[in-house]
């Protein structure tokens, strides 16, 4: 792993419980409203989307999107932050699907999401313009 996402996981790992209890409070009240108002206005609702949320943390977008009957995978570098992913998604009572996984390099195939979502993700180890180049369009 380089440097700088080794230093971004133990930043990560020391704050995921914090971080966790923050989240959960904000889904059951009316911030949870508020970005489903805002995502309706760009994402078709007439059927079912697969939705990838790229540095996922700890599920926010993710289990928004379960929440609405969605398909929703969530990736992190950070594996304390995917373990919280699972425990909120048990606790909210929700399935969605989470990995460690390096958002900069995703493992999937072409075409394996309708949705891409994110939160003040950043490249870390590459220029802006590389960043996600194996996210394809479709």
């Amino acid at each position: 792993m380089e440097p700088i996402k080794h230093r971004i996981t133990h930043y990560w790992s020391h704050r995921a419980e914090a971080f966790q209890t923050q989240r959960i409070r904000e889904f059951e009240d009316e911030k949870h409203e508020r970005w489903l108002k805002e995502y309706h206005r760009y994402i078709p609702q007439d059927r079912p989307l697969r939705v990838l949320d790229l540095g996922t943390g700890t599920g926010f977008f993710a289990l928004v999107f379960a929440a609405e009957g969605h398909e929703a995978t969530g990736i992190d570098l950070t594996p304390d932050m995917i373990d919280r992913a699972r425990q909120t998604a048990e606790i909210l009572g929700l399935q969605a699907d989470f990995a460690v996984m390096d958002a900069e390099e995703p493992d999937f195939a072409p075409e394996s999401f309708d949705v891409l979502v994110t939160r003040n993700l950043r490249a870390a180890g590459k220029p802006r313009a590389q960043a996600g180049a194996g996210i394809h369009e479709g």
